[in-house]
């Protein structure tokens, strides 16, 4: 059964399985976060991901194989903090270290933000939500490349419009 994306324990059904029929016309339609996964053209999957709440969100990144960053990952880093944060906190792509636990900012970089956003006042792990443009580290720590901010832009739009925070603030050009 459908249920609001916005709700975190939502499950959202494909439309056919909603009107109660065994398939669509066509034949079976493919699984969405299958989709938001693929390799599939963006025209294809960006409309999926759109839809997509959140454990289906954090499923579709963490399989993604969208772009060649697939290959050299260890894990994908999709974004830490409250999912009904104020501020959102939005930086390039993971480093090595973001890499190895998963988790955004989590570096000496990381080290620097906590810092910065306790002297404004602001507690990180309960009042900012931490993302990046990219979902994967780019080897070497090299500057992301058009066609993988493209392909991960729709997960991030995604995020966005689900915590619908008062403030984003991008960490880097990139980001910006």
């Amino acid at each position: 059964a459908s249920a609001d994306p916005d709700d975190p324990g939502a499950v959202v059904a494909p439309a056919h399985e909603a009107a109660g029929s065994a398939s669509a016309p066509g034949g079976p339609q493919p699984d969405p976060v299958a989709l938001a996964r693929s390799a599939a053209e963006p025209s294809s999957r960006d409309p999926v991901i759109a839809r997509l709440p959140w454990p289906s969100l954090e499923a579709a990144v963490a399989g993604c194989v969208a772009c060649e960053l697939c290959r050299t990952r260890r894990n994908t880093v999709f974004g830490v903090g409250p999912r009904t944060a104020r501020w959102m906190l939005v930086g390039e792509a993971p480093g090595e270290q973001e890499d190895e636990r998963g988790e955004p900012f989590v570096g000496p970089a990381g080290r620097l933000l906590d810092q910065m956003l306790a002297a404004i006042g602001v507690d990180r792990p309960a009042e900012a939500f931490i993302a990046n443009v990219l979902k994967c580290r780019p080897p070497g720590n090299r500057n992301p490349q058009p066609g993988e901010v493209a392909r991960c832009e729709p997960y991030l739009l995604r995020q966005v419009e689900l915590i619908r925070p008062t403030l984003i603030v991008a960490l880097g050009r990139f980001a910006a």
